[in-house]
């Protein structure tokens, strides 16, 4: 209210006043002496109008803005079945606190437990068979190599008897050729009892047919050998023909020729075995994953929490057959909340992520909590041009729940060692604002420059220094010089 308006409230009251004064001193006077009236019109201590004072001080104040807006969870997980099958065990109800990897649900397992064991008979069918394929593959290296190793020998040993033949028999010759026959019959001897067991060990099919036909052409080249050898022997004891180192040629031909057939059937075995064993190998990697897929699928019928929470809009009820990717609940994180507000255009500027938020919700009177700026929607809404602001707060005690009202207030801008009074002190209108302070026992107006302002309180700029004695309540009651008594402040 301004002084011109108070000015003009008063003169009505002045005039009622003025008449009551009149009437009472003309009927005073009728019986009382001149000089009484002039005493009665002295002012006393009472003319005096009441007010409150406070000394004008220096504080810190924060232009701020208010935003509103419901709470939601910050994070909600749903939960749901992976699989088709009936619900034997709901372990929650809705509103109740749980702990992630809490088992909320279970599901039948009866179709699921048998595929988990026939998928373990599986992989131990096929780790043996990769057992077997890999001791398989050690006796082929081992016996190619013997049978390539046997080859080169008997071909040593026919080189050997044509040299001798061609040089003519002689007691060291004789003595190396009987040495010769002494070592094919060893050869021979072996030869023999590979190809036996080799036979044995094609009848159970626990070698190829290409590792008989194998330790067959080693025993045949090592009877070869053995006769030939003998044959040696007999030259040298009866001397040497023509004819027959034409014959300890073809011997040697023949046994070269053994060795590349040896050398071509190691590598063929060799590959085959290797062969073997990348295909057990790739069987055991099948029959895991078979057995991951089992466990995997006996897995999915225990449903548990994905993260910390209050359980939320449960659909779900014993008996019930749940369908794959069908809602079943939702954990709402109970520690994390936020709220979208709308802030102006002329204020988002000083609006920044991580700034501090005081918040206070109905349900919760008389409690500011701490929350922050979380984010800021870079786009204006078209309607109102106002910036959606995300607001975050914590629940350190578990009472906060999803849909809250919720009140911000938010500090966009501080200002230290400034002039404070409270807001109800400054009268007028922007632009023509003032102040009553008492000097010398009488209200003194003086005309202010206001700042930065809040609900209690309000920053003048120009108009005082700090230290005046300011009216604080009746101020709206008295004008410039009146006298005023100060009953509290």
């Amino acid at each position: 209210m301004n002084h011109t308006h108070l000015h003009r409230m008063r003169i009505p009251l002045v005039g009622v006043l003025a008449v009551l004064v009149l009437f009472s001193v003309a009927i005073v006077g009728c019986g009382k002496k001149p000089g009484a009236a002039n005493k009665a019109k002295k002012p006393s201590a009472s003319d005096a109008i009441p007010v409150g004072t406070q000394t004008v001080s220096r504080g810190s104040i924060g232009r701020k803005i208010d935003v509103t807006g419901q709470l939601a969870a910050e994070r909600m997980s749903p939960v749901a079945s992976k699989m088709s099958a009936r619900v034997t065990a709901v372990l929650v109800s809705d509103g109740q606190h749980v702990s992630a990897g809490q088992t909320l649900v279970t599901l039948d397992q009866s179709d699921v437990l048998p595929a988990v064991d026939q998928a373990e008979a599986g992989l131990r069918v096929a780790e043996a068979a990769h057992d077997q394929a890999l001791a398989s593959q050690d006796v082929t290296r081992t016996k190619v190599q013997t049978d390539l190793q046997q080859a080169k020998d008997a071909q040593t040993q026919a080189q050997a008897r044509l040299d001798i033949l061609r040089k003519g028999a002689r007691p060291e010759e004789r003595r190396q050729a009987e040495e010769a026959v002494n070592a094919a019959k060893a050869g021979y001897d072996k030869a023999n009892a590979d190809f036996e067991r080799a036979k044995n060990l094609a009848a159970q099919g626990a070698i190829s047919k290409q590792a008989l036909d194998g330790a067959q052409a080693q025993y045949e080249a090592a009877q070869a050998q053995y006769r030939g050898a003998q044959q040696a022997l007999q030259l040298v004891e009866a001397g040497v023909r023509e004819e027959e180192i034409t014959s300890a040629e073809a011997a040697l031909s023949q046994t070269q020729q053994a060795v590349r057939l040896v050398d071509d059937s190691r590598q063929a075995q060799l590959r085959l075995a290797s062969e073997q064993v990348r295909s057990a190998q790739a069987g055991i990697a099948n029959a895991t994953a078979q057995v991951t897929r089992a466990k995997q699928a006996l897995g999915d019928t225990i449903i548990t929490a994905p993260i910390s929470g209050t359980v939320g809009s449960k659909a779900v009820d014993l008996g019930q057959v749940v369908a794959p990717g069908v809602l079943l609940m939702s954990i709402y994180n109970s520690g994390l909340f936020s709220f979208d507000a709308q802030v102006s255009e002329i204020d988002i500027t000083q609006i920044a992520i991580g700034q501090s938020v005081d918040v206070t919700l109905d349900a919760l009177p008389g409690e500011t909590l701490n929350a922050t700026v979380s984010a800021i929607l870079p786009l204006a809404s078209e309607a109102s041009r106002s910036f959606k602001v995300k607001i975050t707060l914590r629940d350190t005690v578990g009472r906060l729940r999803a849909g809250m009202s919720a009140r911000g207030e938010v500090l966009l801008h501080e200002q230290s060692d400034t002039i404070l009074v409270p807001t109800a002190a400054v009268l007028g209108d922007v632009g023509d604002q003032y102040v009553y302070v008492i000097e010398n026992g009488k209200a003194a107006r003086r005309i202010v420059v206001t700042g930065i302002a809040n609900r209690d309180e309000i920053e003048v700029i120009k108009g005082l220094v700090g230290g005046e004695q300011l009216i604080i309540s009746g101020q709206s009651m008295v004008e410039d010089g009146h006298a005023v008594r100060v009953t509290k402040g």
